[in-house]
């Protein structure tokens, strides 16, 4: 069973949490298939302030902000304990029998696979979930800065497709129209937290939203 873990680049604001989910991600190595999806963020908002500074495309927008991504990635291949980087999906299952964590450069991957529209309605989240899709992941797990999915300052235990539709949240707004064309089980959890990970890892109930994809 595969599962994608994409780590919000939001966590990059917290150096010491930040490290201590990437030990845990790490030690995960022998026990579950676990492939990682960096996020944006930081590296995405550098982007968005030249793409409005420079009146610059959206298409090029769009591959700048993946390029940000990547770089994330680097980083985190830094800070996660058997981790290796990879930019072909075909690489993914040797570098998971030989028990190490493949990091996903998406840029690559995506500019033969382009289905997704160049806006800014699509962010990581998004490009996760389509990752995750392509390597037939079973379980994506969206590891933010954030408890779960709020609604008037309630955390809410799932949500449906049509709620995120029509809400604003912490998960990007392509990502109810992508997820229409798929089936895979989504969780949205906090990564200052890295026990509540372990527990959804390990099928327990914790702090965190399930995004109900039927």
């Amino acid at each position: 069973m595969r599962i994608v873990l994409k780590i919000g680049g939001s966590l990059i604001k917290y150096p010491r949490k930040l490290k201590e989910l990437c030990k845990v991600i790490g030690n995960l190595h022998e026990k579950f298939n676990i492939i990682v999806v960096p996020g944006g963020d930081g590296f995405a908002d550098l982007v968005r302030k030249y793409y409005k500074i420079f009146n610059l495309s959206d298409e090029n927008a769009h591959w700048m902000a993946i390029l940000g991504m990547d770089q994330y990635g680097y980083l985190l291949n830094n800070l996660i304990p058997y981790s290796k980087i990879v930019d072909d999906i075909d690489y993914i299952d040797g570098i998971l029998k030989n028990r190490y964590i493949p990091i996903i450069l998406s840029y690559n991957i995506l500019k033969t696979n382009e289905i997704l529209p160049y806006s800014w309605d699509v962010t990581s989240d998004s490009i996760a979930l389509h990752l995750a899709t392509i390597i037939k992941a079973s379980k994506l797990i969206l590891i933010k800065d954030v408890d779960g999915i709020y609604d008037r300052g309630k955390i809410l235990s799932e949500v449906d497709l049509n709620w995120l539709a029509n809400n604003e949240s912490c998960i990007d707004r392509y990502y109810p129209i992508l997820a229409r064309r798929y089936n895979i089980s989504t969780y949205v959890v906090n990564g200052l937290y890295p026990l509540r990970l372990m527990k959804i890892l390990h099928g327990e109930k914790t702090i965190c939203t399930v995004i109900k994809t039927y």
